[in-house]
């Protein structure tokens, strides 16, 4: 496996035929396809997440429960990964 593409710290990850990170901190989603042993970034999320979870139901990456700054937040997020 190629190393990260940058240091990653406290990250969500899911899987559903490719490795998705969601980097704690950020807007960032990184993809890691093992088939080509590379990764890409995705859409970026419309802010930065901190603390929080991800799964995956059908196409969509589910991101729940999360903190911006020190506020925790009762939103959800759906990521199509197939739109980019």
């Amino acid at each position: 496996m190629v190393p990260l593409p940058q240091p990653l710290d406290h990250v969500a990850v899911s899987y559903n035929g490719k490795l998705s990170l969601v980097v704690d901190g950020s807007n960032k989603l990184f993809i890691y396809d093992s088939v080509i042993d590379k990764w890409s970034l995705g859409a970026n999320l419309p802010e930065s997440h901190g603390a929080l979870t991800t799964n995956f139901i059908n196409v969509f990456l589910y991101a729940v429960g999360w903190v911006i700054s020190t506020e925790t937040l009762t939103s959800n997020l759906a990521i199509d990964l197939n739109s980019k």
